[in-house]
């Protein structure tokens, strides 16, 4: 579809086939889900930034595996990571699973039914262990500072301060594979 925004145009196609992003001029393109788009689209819509001054491309995806679609963009360019800062001790740390989802209910997990108690986890903090206040504002910091010609963002549901630590912890429970709970909540690429 084609919409007016002001003196410019808004065209949205489907990234389903090459064919379609061909003889499309752009001065800025969008692609969703870039690890999920066949082969040769990207080439084909990108060729209609080629007569534009600007030729702004802006790609996000939920990763899949390493090294493979926007994982691959990703490690190219500065990995940004959204750094929170502990009210209680003052560490500076982005979260990860492994350091910041806190078992604080010992008897808050039954295996056998995959349950888990309200309260049982909290996102809390790598050092200090007590609970992040992620509602706190934090700072986004390039972890490759080095680069410069490629913005990366990492985002990751312990970074929602909306979802609860239980919540995350019950997803990891309900998907039929590891490498689900790593792509769609964690934002992590992943292969067995």
């Amino acid at each position: 579809g084609m919409k007016k925004v002001g003196d410019s145009y808004l065209f949205m196609r489907s990234s389903s086939s090459g064919s379609i992003g061909e003889g499309v001029d752009t001065d800025c393109a969008y692609f969703d889900e870039l690890d999920r788009m066949p082969n040769n689209v990207f080439e084909a819509f990108a060729e209609g930034l080629k007569s534009s001054a600007y030729g702004y491309v802006r790609r996000w995806s939920t990763p899949t595996t390493p090294g493979f679609g926007i994982n691959a963009l990703y490690q190219k360019s500065n990995q940004m990571r959204y750094i929170h800062t502990c009210p209680h001790c003052g560490h500076k740390q982005f979260l990860t699973p492994e350091d910041n989802i806190i078992q604080i209910n010992p008897k808050g997990v039954n295996n056998i039914t995959q349950e888990i108690e309200d309260g049982t986890f909290i996102i809390g903090c790598k050092k200090c262990k007590r609970e992040m206040d992620r509602w706190k504002e934090g700072e986004w910091v390039a972890t490759e500072p080095s680069i410069k010609e490629m913005r990366g963002y990492h985002i990751s549901q312990l970074d929602a301060t909306w979802i609860k630590a239980d919540d995350i912890m019950r997803r990891k429970f309900n998907y039929s594979s590891k490498q689900l709970f790593y792509n769609y909540v964690l934002g992590e690429p992943y292969a067995n």
